[in-house]
């Protein structure tokens, strides 16, 4: 059985995975004195406060995706100015390191700096894009219903509703989602 396990940042240098793991790492954008976001060289985004994981070498690690975006949600005018939101490149990136792993994995791990908002949706759209269930899923969408980052969790599930019709597979739940939808999680 898949296990799932989210974590604030504090949790994530110490922990150390017993079975083929899926790490998915979330940082916040490193800013600059004028509030937009910092860029390498290379034109990449920086991360705020980067750390390495102490078990990173392990090989129960098949796959460590490391991300960089705000915890930032949609209002009714946008985005706010300068800050860099989940997109459908985040999202097509997990979905594709999951895709590439599923069968050989154990276990998937998400962190970000809070492990309440950003780490739990994209938990919770992998269970509900996949249909995995056990404890630890199904509890995901009573314990972080209220804090989940809603624009992460809809973005997700609508790449993933594109996938699916891109490779002419029925789109999640059947129909195609608004943009205001928010899922109705299943009980245990």
């Amino acid at each position: 059985m898949l296990d799932v396990e989210v974590s604030p940042k504090e949790g994530a240098y110490n922990w150390d995975p017993q079975v083929p793991t899926l790490a998915i790492r979330v940082f916040d954008v490193l800013t600059c004195r004028d509030g937009t976001p910092e860029r390498d060289q290379k034109g990449n985004l920086m991360p705020q406060a980067y750390f390495p994981l102490k078990h990173m070498m392990k090989k129960e690690f098949v796959r460590i995706e490391q991300l960089i975006f705000d915890d930032v949600e949609r209002d009714g005018r946008g985005f706010p100015a300068n800050f860099v939101p989940f997109n459908t490149t985040h999202a097509t990136a997990i979905l594709d390191a999951f895709d590439t792993w599923k069968d050989k994995l154990g276990a998937v791990y998400v962190h970000c700096v809070m492990g309440l908002s950003r780490s739990p949706a994209i938990a919770l759209a992998l269970r509900e894009i996949y249909g995995i269930h056990g404890p630890k899923w199904d509890a995901l969408s009573t314990d972080f219903i209220t804090t989940r980052n809603r624009h992460v969790l809809i973005t997700m599930l609508e790449t993933a509703d594109e996938r699916r019709q891109h490779y002419r597979t029925p789109p999640i739940m059947g129909v195609k989602r608004p943009p205001n939808y928010l899922p109705k999680y299943r009980s245990p």
